[in-house]
Formats: C-alpha cells, sequence, structure tokens
C-alpha cells in the first residue's frame, strides 16, 4: 500500500514540473482575475 501511495506522488509530482515548465513565461501575462477587475472598475460586465 506504502509503494502504491508513493508511485501516485512521483506520476503528480512528475505531471506538476510537466506542467509548470510548460508554463514558464506565462505567470506576467495578465489572466482572468486582472480582466475582471479591470472590466469591473471601467464599469463594463462580463
Amino acid at each position: 500500500m506504502i509503494a502504491g501511495i508513493r508511485a501516485f506522488m512521483t506520476l503528480s509530482g512528475f505531471w506538476v514540473r510537466r506542467k509548470a515548465a510548460a508554463g514558464i513565461g506565462t505567470m506576467n501575462e495578465p489572466g482572468a482575475t486582472e480582466a475582471i477587475a479591470r472590466n469591473h472598475n471601467e464599469g463594463q460586465s462580463l
């Protein structure tokens, strides 16, 4: 059972690492939160 948990953690760690590597460089781009805040401040609705 411990080996199964360890395998799951290892695989999920590799998945997160791969996703993080693919997303490097996009963290400084404006996202949904910024768009919602900007539209709210400008009086627009989504």
